[in-house]
């Protein structure tokens, strides 16, 4: 079995204001593109309200809420630090609180539900920033995909666990399961290294930009971080389940 390294401010809103706003948003989610298994939502931040897809499948799909929040600071360019999203479904509204893996399912989502979000406006584009622009390209391009190799995982363990197939085939299966978690810690160790190496700051870069940088630099590596300790997490059930073949474990 392979081992790893684990390594406010008050205030008030008119009703009537964000009524009419979410309507006007309501109105363009219709001419968006409906594509399976994804839902339309209207998010508000400030006097702005857009749609966005979330759910779904595919490398662009928001299905976490850590994929939520960047995608909600990218269109509205405001900072994730101190970001709240406030989940309207029901009067007065939830608060959405959870590590960026959490699952969006999660949180009870229906077509046509609005978020209102307050955060903080970044001063300048951040992606015009090549720090900001290459850490975010990296995130899009590797961590994504690491974000649905993981999920893949997770559902193909469930149905290992179901006990559906003979002994040996369960044997064999057990094995190919070893080695995609210890392929998966590998290649998340080597993005680890690879972002940790980034020269994202230059003596051109403002303080105020080169902080930014840094705390998305480290919002990846904590992310990273967590789907290391979901595999390990793995592991120790494929641990569990080979005794149980192996009937040392008896059910």
């Amino acid at each position: 079995m392979c081992k790893f390294r684990v390594v406010r401010g008050s205030m008030h809103w008119s009703v009537s204001f964000f009524s009419s706003m979410f309507t006007v948003a309501v109105a363009e989610l219709q001419s968006v593109c409906e594509e399976p298994n994804r839902m339309l939502i209207v998010v508000a931040v400030g006097s702005k309200a857009f749609p966005m897809e979330i759910l779904g499948e595919g490398d662009d799909a928001i299905n976490t809420l850590g994929a939520f929040r960047r995608k909600i600071a990218e269109q509205a360019e405001i900072g994730q630090e101190n970001m709240k999203i406030i989940h309207r479904a029901s009067f007065p509204g939830k608060t959405l609180t959870g590590a960026d893996d959490k699952k969006l399912e999660d949180f009870g989502f229906k077509e046509n539900d609005k978020c209102i979000v307050i955060g903080q406006k970044v001063k300048g584009a951040l992606k015009d920033d090549p720090g900001f622009a290459m850490l975010v390209d990296y995130e899009k391009k590797f961590l994504t995909v690491l974000q649905k190799v993981l999920d893949e995982i997770d559902v193909d363990l469930t149905e290992l666990e179901k006990n559906f197939l003979d002994a040996e085939k369960s044997k064999e299966m057990s094995k190919r399961m070893d080695i995609r978690l210890c392929n998966f810690t590998e290649v998340s160790m080597r993005h680890l290294e690879t972002i940790d190496g980034m020269n994202i700051n230059t003596e051109g870069t403002s303080e105020e930009q080169a902080t930014r940088n840094r705390e998305k630099r480290k919002g990846l590596i904590t992310g990273i971080q967590r789907l290391l300790d979901r595999n390990d997490t793995y592991v120790r059930r494929l641990e569990e389940y080979d005794k149980k073949l192996a009937g040392e474990i008896i059910e």
